[in-house]
């Protein structure tokens, strides 16, 4: 399938303009259909007295979204929410919340991440992540930092509820502030608790790696890879990327970092997503008027190298966003964009940046037939309709596969609905079976019985 380009679909959502700087945001699809917008309110780019999380929702089937609501993660002290907020729906359906967190007045920055298993309505108490940085740089502004996260964590792909997040910081005195070191941490319970895990990149004095993006990739024979992308200052003499991949399942494991040229005109979080046709997109800062506008740039060889930028906005300067699936054949976007007063934008002095939610068409990838069958003799199949040539009184039988989206009972249909049978194990034959969503194996027979010569039944699969 070739892979294309997302395209705009309407026009963009305001979610927040209210001279407050409302900025790096992360957003979802919850498994219930709704979407999630989150984000911080702070004062401006550098300081924050801001103790809520914003959350926006739009109802699965709804056109607009719901009056905004706060989450406050620390209710009984004087915790405030520092930078970006980044949302994740687990396969089980549970979302993950990652955020940075500090004390006004008080050095450091503490990583979090906050769990809902009803859809974003409430949420448990919020879960430290430990980092295995030692040193604190005052490269932060809001105060000093041993480690600091840029993105939502990633379930790495076929190991349920095994979570990687990426942070980054430094380790001694004399670290760069431009040369910061990227580790992991690790979850084996889906979110429930962290622990610090293997460095991705270690300070080396020749290479920058900031603000780590993990993905799970899927390649061109099926298998999957685990990506870091990573924010350079330096590489190819701009603002470029830099890509790790995992050299095991787990992500214990990581490669050499390759450069990525993108030629970018200011620093650009790699906040990056792979869609249906394997195609990524990736959000990118260019000067597209007179701010370093939002945009993207596109990837046809699965994060290799990505081409040239895509206007997505260009009234305020980008301030990073999160991009992900948000129904069949959409794409959604959260954004959000420094409108000043200091240009060009965004600019650490800022006090002003506004939240839009965006949505683009892109190319899904048709799901699999509801039913297919193994060929077998006498056995022939049109869609779901089946006709069989066999012997009365010998049962006749094939192995098929069903695809169902929402999982249900597989019932038959039609003239000779009664000579037929299912089965999940090819021995315990029924009228009708229930399967699980998505792909399945089952067994078909048909038993002709006398006078009988072609038969003919349809399969239900629950859509």
């Amino acid at each position: 399938m070739p892979m294309t380009a997302p395209v705009k679909l309407g026009s963009r959502v305001t979610l927040a303009d209210n001279s407050k700087y409302c900025s790096f945001p992360g957003g979802c699809k919850a498994a219930n259909g709704d979407v999630l917008v989150v984000w911080s309110e702070t004062d401006s780019h550098t300081t924050s007295t801001a103790r809520d999380i914003k959350i926006a929702r739009k109802v699965s089937g709804a056109s607009t979204f719901s009056a905004t609501v706060d989450y406050r993660p620390f209710p009984t002290d004087a915790t405030i929410v520092l930078g970006g907020v980044n949302a994740l729906t687990l396969a089980d359906g549970t979302i993950i919340l990652a955020f940075g967190s500090g004390i006004t007045g008080v050095s450091g920055v503490v990583n979090w991440t906050a769990r809902s298993s009803d859809h974003g309505y409430t949420w448990d108490a919020p879960v430290r992540i430990p980092n295995n940085f030692t040193y604190y740089s005052p490269h932060i502004v809001w105060g000093n930092t041993a480690g600091y996260i840029a993105a939502p964590p990633v379930e790495i792909h076929g190991r349920p509820n095994e979570l990687l997040i990426a942070h980054y910081g430094w380790d001694f005195v004399g670290q760069p502030a431009e040369y910061p070191t990227v580790g992991l941490s690790r979850s084996t319970n889906g979110g429930l608790s962290w622990a610090a895990d293997v460095r991705v990149f270690t300070y080396d004095g020749v290479r920058d790696a900031q603000e780590p993006w993990l993905l799970n990739v899927q390649v061109a024979d099926g298998s999957w890879e685990l990506h870091c992308y990573m924010r350079s200052e330096i590489y190819s003499g701009g603002y470029n990327m830099r890509r790790s991949k995992a050299t095991n399942a787990d992500g214990s494991a990581w490669s050499t970092m390759t450069g990525i040229t993108l030629g970018v005109a200011a620093p650009t979080q790699p906040s990056i997503v792979q869609l249906p046709d394997g195609g990524i997109p990736m959000l990118v800062r260019d000067p597209l008027s007179t701010d370093y506008q939002a945009g993207f740039r596109f990837s046809t060889n699965y994060g290799a190298s990505f081409g040239s930028t895509i206007s997505v906005d260009t009234s305020g300067g980008q301030l990073y966003g999160q991009m992900f699936m948000a129904r069949l054949g959409v794409m959604g976007m959260a954004y959000a964009l420094d409108m000043g007063p200091n240009h060009p934008a965004p600019d650490y002095r800022n006090t002003d940046a506004n939240m839009y939610y965006q949505e683009y068409t892109v190319v899904d990838s048709a799901p699999p037939d509801p039913l297919t069958i193994v060929g077998a003799t006498g056995w022939t199949q049109a869609s779901t309709a089946l006709t069989v040539n066999g012997a009365v009184g010998v049962r006749t039988s094939t192995q098929a596969t069903v695809y169902s989206t929402t999982g249900g009972i597989v019932v038959f249909s039609g003239t000779h609905a009664g000579r037929f049978s299912a089965s999940l194990d090819g021995t315990s034959w029924s009228s009708s079976i229930t399967v699980p969503s998505g792909s399945t194996t089952i067994y078909l027979s048909c038993l002709p019985q006398s006078g009988d010569m072609t038969l003919s039944a349809s399969v239900g699969v629950p859509s």
